[in-house]
């Protein structure tokens, strides 16, 4: 599934937030990045930022943030010339859902 329209209510739907948890949950380095983006301000992030946060090269974040970024688990755009990555809002409201759902994978219902 793609969020195909950023709202309040796909980005805290149940199945939402259990499809980006499950994938965080598959990888440990997609786990650092989005964490990564979604910590701190509404600052965006450039792959340099995000590299010295998460210990992985400028190279491996661009390649997991942009994947992640068309399924719109957080917006890619240009912030000081370079390609940079900041949080949605939405998500933002459901954000620590998600980060325990991929640390520990169980059915949502469970948690909320």
């Amino acid at each position: 599934m793609t969020i195909q329209q950023t709202s309040e209510f796909s980005a805290t739907s149940e199945e939402t937030i259990q499809k980006i948890s499950t994938e965080l949950s598959t990888s440990d380095r997609k786990y650092r990045v989005f964490m990564a983006i979604y910590s701190g301000g509404n600052k965006p992030k450039n792959a340099a930022a995000l590299a010295t946060i998460t210990g992985l090269s400028e190279m491996v974040v661009l390649q997991l943030a942009t994947p992640m970024a068309h399924q719109q688990y957080f917006e890619k755009l240009k912030h000081n010339g370079l390609v940079a990555f900041r949080k949605h809002p939405h998500i933002n409201a459901v954000r620590h859902t998600i980060l325990r759902l991929a640390k520990s994978p169980k059915k949502l219902g469970q948690h909320v």
